[in-house]
Order: structure tokens, then sequence, then C-alpha cells
């Protein structure tokens, strides 16, 4: 597996606004996007399902708005990183779990949350 590809694909996501998340590999970065820009801390070695879970819930418990993107977030207009958040929130929402588990899922969280940790 070739983790480069979940890794563009999700960062382009948020930043373009666009599109949602397809698979698990895609769901696991996006989990470590999340665990890094609120400062929630998963564990990456859970389930799908379990971290879902845990993902829903935190969601609901912090009242953590989705933003639908606007026209111009979706052309690339916006740099606003609440835009960013919010729509990183709308795709968690909107994401349907499949069960599989591999541990590459483990290294693209890592990655997710490394490569937004500084943002």
């Amino acid at each position: 597996m070739e983790k480069i590809l979940p890794i563009q694909s999700v960062d382009k996501k948020i930043n373009r606004q666009m599109s949602v998340l397809i698979g698990n590999y895609e769901f696991y970065y996006a989990a470590g996007v999340f665990s890094a820009i609120f400062g929630v801390e998963l564990d990456p070695k859970m389930d799908p399902v379990s971290l879902k879970k845990v993902v829903d819930e935190y969601i609901k418990n912090n009242n953590l708005v989705a933003n639908e993107p606007s026209p111009e977030q979706i052309a690339g207009d916006s740099d606003d990183f609440e835009d960013k958040k919010g729509y990183l929130v709308y795709l968690m929402n909107r994401y349907e779990i499949i069960e599989q588990y591999d541990d590459v899922m483990v290294d693209l969280y890592s990655d997710g949350f490394n490569n937004w940790s500084n943002k």
C-alpha cells in the first residue's frame, strides 16, 4: 500500500473542501488530523467502528459544527483555518465505516497527526 495516496487525498479534501472520505486509510489519516487540530487523544489501534464512535461522541459533546463548503471554499479561495476545521468535522460525520483494519492505519493516523500538529 502506497501511504502517500490517502495522505494527499485527505489533505486536498480538507484544503479544497470537496468530496468525502473513501475507505479506512483516509479515515485513519483524517482521525490523526482531527486529533492534532482539536487536541483530542485518540487510540489509532482501536478498530474502525470504535474509533468512529469516539470521534462522533467528541464532536457531539463539544458541539463542533460541521461546515458544508461554500462556492468560494470549493474553488480554493478560502484559507480560513476555521473553515478547514469545520469541513474536517463534516468529513468525519459523513464517513461510513468499513470494518476492515490493518497496521497501515496506525501509521496513517500518526502521519495525519504529525503533518497537522503545527498548523
